[in-house]
């Protein structure tokens, strides 16, 4: 994941999305069958540092 990637899609605040990993910086997450890379930061319910395999 990279700030200057590609969007995938535009994700509405509020919206409910499965977490796949996160590395301690970034997320990865899916949303209706779409998915990408979040900042950790952005994401509620992942701590920031925090690392999470599914």
């Amino acid at each position: 994941p990279q700030k200057d990637a590609g969007i995938v899609a535009i994700i509405e605040p509020g919206a409910m999305g499965t977490i796949k990993s996160c590395d301690g910086q970034w997320c990865e997450m899916t949303f209706n069958g779409h998915t990408g890379w979040l900042a950790q930061s952005l994401v509620w319910g992942a701590y920031p540092g925090e690392r999470v395999k599914n």
